[in-house]
């Protein structure tokens, strides 16, 4: 009986990570999100000044952007409030 109970906490042992196991897993999980926020924020603040540029040497095509993705962004949420109505 003995000899069971120690076999089962061998195996608990074995699935369940340790304090220190847990505590290195969260401490690598933040590092890597840490990463992909600051990749993520890069690519926005690439993508800002990339879009900055192209608007200020092409003004009236900026302006034909916006008011067309203003124009589909609207049509969207109409049919989006339409639909949550019914």
């Amino acid at each position: 009986m003995e000899k069971n109970k120690i076999q089962d906490q061998e195996k608990i042992n074995g699935i369940i990570p340790s304090a220190d196991k847990l505590e290195e897993m969260t401490h690598n999980a933040g590092r890597t999100i840490g990463s992909y926020a600051a990749d993520l924020s890069n690519a926005t603040s690439d993508y800002i000044k990339a879009s900055k540029t192209y608007v200020k040497a092409n003004p009236i095509k900026g302006v034909a952007i916006a008011a067309t993705a203003g124009v589909v962004v609207g049509s969207l949420l109409t049919v989006a409030m339409r639909g949550s109505r019914v």
